[in-house]
């Protein structure tokens, strides 16, 4: 899949948690389409091409496919722990439209509080600063 900065990337990297993707680090072209570098190679996995299509269908990206993985350096690509740190001065303002916007996409992320920040271990064990979603 190309990226050229859909808005949707980051739902549809969520919906495919379970799927190995990797990213190209380098332009390419497979079947007759180039793609920049930064864009997503999904190596053939169970499930995938069903997934992908509801995905598709879901979020409006397009997918290519291929008859072969293609031949360029790329790197795997996990999904990333988000965390939504939010202050106690201004609990009200700060924050309500990214969790909004996370939460109607349905990615997962981890409401900080300060106290939270405060007791440390965030960063080695961020479960447990977890206090919801």
């Amino acid at each position: 899949m190309k990226d050229t900065g859909q808005e949707e990337l980051l739902a549809a990297r969520y919906r495919l948690a379970g799927f190995n993707i990797e990213i190209a680090e380098h332009s390419f072209s497979a079947s007759g389409t180039d793609f920049p570098a930064g864009s997503w190679i999904l190596p053939a996995q169970d499930r995938l091409a069903e997934t992908v299509r509801k995905i598709a269908a879901d979020l409006g990206l397009d997918f290519a496919s291929a008859a072969a993985v293609p031949d360029v350096p790329r790197h795997a690509a996990k999904a990333a722990r988000i965390g939504v740190w939010v202050p106690w001065a201004d609990t009200d303002s700060i924050g309500w439209l990214l969790r909004y916007s996370l939460d109607q996409r349905k990615v997962p992320y981890t409401y900080l509080r300060d106290e939270d920040i405060r007791a440390g271990g965030c960063a080695i064990a961020w479960t447990s600063c977890s206090t919801g979603t």
